[in-house]
């Protein structure tokens, strides 16, 4: 799926063409599909680490996130719990995580 943009390498409103443009990656964020990011979900006290699943075409990214265990993090049942988040609500991009334990858990390099 494509969509349109305002280039902004250049510093101008020049729209960029539709065939130039490819939502499986967003420059303006720094994300693609398939990257794993920290999300704050609106309401909830904490940050999140997911997997970006869709760009959506108002700027926004379908993120799957895990759930806290412990120390560790693990998938949430159903797995493809996922939610679209504002680029306003995306922390920063991360490694993806290792495996932790034999029962699905997994841990971060990365603090948050």
């Amino acid at each position: 799926m494509h969509t349109q943009v305002e280039a902004e390498h250049t510093g101008s409103n020049e729209k960029a063409s539709e065939q130039d443009v490819d939502n499986t990656a967003d420059e303006r964020v720094g994300l693609n599909i398939g990257q794993w990011c920290v999300v704050k979900y609106d309401g909830e006290v904490g940050l999140y680490p997911g997997k970006v699943k869709e760009i959506g075409d108002q700027g926004d990214f379908r993120v799957s996130v895990m759930h806290r265990a412990g120390q560790n993090w693990k998938w949430p049942n159903p797995k493809d719990d996922s939610t679209f988040y504002l680029k306003q609500q995306i922390v920063c991009s991360i490694e993806e995580p290792m495996i932790a334990n034999n029962r699905g858990h997994f841990k971060f390099t990365h603090h948050f």
